[in-house]
């Protein structure tokens, strides 16, 4: 926002007295301050869901809302599902809200009941060179020889499916390669214990945490970046491995149809057919379509969420 001409205050917990809880900060200091500082047509932007507000601070309260999985069948349970439930319904009474995908505008408006009209969607932008230039970097003089997916552990990115089955999916002619921080302690130990009951040792592999330097290098060598995630607000990742010139596999879902529809390959859940016929797919096309995928980005980069953010917030 700074960048494309907005004047920033940015508000943190050290900015309260030191010792209170954050019930005080975030319903009781944030308003205060709010009500001391701010003028009627200033914005006060929540930027991630509403956090642990009771009480929206400022008339003009703008949300950010990456989605409402916490409320799905893979969020929050017991009081802490009924507590962010109930946090959740005061985004009606919010000025405006942004969020990132049209589907979750959709979620919004029918689960919560929020006006259509309050909701205004950003996509998030690639940061990537999404330079048609790009070539693999490997120096293995076979070529590519492995799939990327996601090994968070996280149970909504349905990575167990894909250990499962992947030397049924691949022949055993390619491996798997897994990257990302892992979800909570343990996930990881537990996906290794999976990958070695389903005698996948030599061919899956947790690369755990990279480099932003490492990640695009696994991209670019990578046949195709395989997402089997059951539910997302928006999932990156696709738009990164398409911006560095490689297919992207996902299920059909209505965010992946709504981001993806025109350039992704797609399988139905719980289909393994269906996920073995993208995956030939992905091998023919990698390599000769990778400034169709670039191009594609190029609607999701930085220069265009600039504009974006000036026409939602101007």
């Amino acid at each position: 926002m700074e960048e494309v001409g907005y004047e920033v205050v940015r508000l943190t917990k050290s900015d309260c007295v030191p010792g209170f809880n954050d019930f005080y900060y975030y319903n009781i200091f944030l308003p205060r301050y709010c009500k001391k500082h701010l003028k009627k047509e200033d914005v006060f932007l929540i930027p991630n869901n509403m956090g642990k507000f009771w009480i929206l601070p400022h008339s003009d309260t703008w949300v950010l809302i990456h989605d409402i999985i916490p409320l799905s069948r893979f969020g929050y349970k017991g009081l802490r599902r009924f507590l962010y439930a109930c946090k959740i319904r005061k985004l009606k009474h919010a000025k405006k809200i942004v969020t990132i995908s049209e589907t979750v505008k959709k979620q919004l408006s029918d689960g919560l009941g929020i006006e259509y009209r309050k909701i205004q969607v950003l996509y998030w932008p690639v940061v990537s060179d999404t330079d048609d230039t790009l070539a693999p970097t490997t120096d293995n003089p076979g070529g590519r020889q492995y799939f990327l997916s996601i090994g968070t552990g996280e149970p909504r990115k349905n990575i167990e499916s894909l250990i499962e089955k992947w030397n049924c999916l691949t022949d055993g002619d390619y491996d798997l390669l897994l990257f990302g921080k892992e979800w909570k302690k343990g996930r990881h130990r537990d996906l290794q214990a999976l990958i070695d009951k389903n005698g996948g040792h030599d061919k899956i592999r947790l690369v755990g945490m990279v480099t932003d330097e490492e990640l695009e290098r696994l991209y670019r060598n990578a046949v195709a970046f395989v997402f089997p995630s059951l539910e997302e607000g928006f999932g990156l990742p696709p738009l990164e491995a398409l911006s560095n010139g490689i297919p992207v596999i996902l299920p059909k879902t209505p965010i992946n149809y709504e981001l993806y529809g025109g350039i992704g390959l797609f399988y139905s859940l719980g289909d393994m057919s269906e996920l073995k016929q993208c995956i030939i797919q992905s091998q023919r096309e990698c390599g000769t379509n990778k400034h169709r995928y670039i191009n594609y980005c190029k609607r999701f980069d930085i220069e265009n969420f600039k504009r974006n953010v000036s026409k939602i917030f101007g």
